[in-house]
């Protein structure tokens, strides 16, 4: 049995005792709906799930609403500006979600991903994905081989 609590918390009733847990995905992690590793504060695995259709009815919404929380990333539409200042990059962009301005370190570089697109993880650990660009690609392709 699992609940999630307002600021995203996961909790795993074990032997009566609400345990706090993460859930991760296991190997392959193109599969979104099968297998994933709940685990304790100290990474030891507590249960299995082999697919989210095996849990309870009333955990599979908990797990998923968590899952979509864990993995969420913005994506980026368009690239407004992109400046270099004391040891950080500035970003301005156009995400699906909105405008949004980020920062990264100056040896942080965009990730180019198997399919062709970019991951760029922020100074505060958000993650921006970009598949294709509606403006700003020669900014991009100063900052990416």
């Amino acid at each position: 049995m699992f609940k999630l609590e307002d600021n995203m918390a996961l909790s795993y009733l074990v032997e009566k005792i609400w345990c706090a847990v993460e859930v991760k995905p296991c190997f392959p992690l193109t599969d979104v709906a099968h297998f994933f590793s709940v685990r304790n504060d100290d990474g030891a695995e507590l249960l299995l799930i082999e697919s989210l259709s095996d849990l309870e009815k009333e955990d599979q919404p908990i797990i998923q609403r968590y899952l979509n929380f864990k993995t969420f990333c913005f994506e980026i539409i368009g690239l407004y500006q992109v400046e270099e200042d004391f040891g950080v990059r500035h970003f301005e962009v156009k995400t699906k979600q909105g405008d949004r301005n980020f920062q990264t370190k100056l040896d942080d570089w965009p990730k180019k991903m198997p399919n062709g697109s970019f991951l760029i993880t922020d100074l505060n650990g958000d993650e921006y994905f970009i598949s294709s660009l509606e403006f700003g690609s020669k900014l991009l392709a100063s900052y990416v081989e």
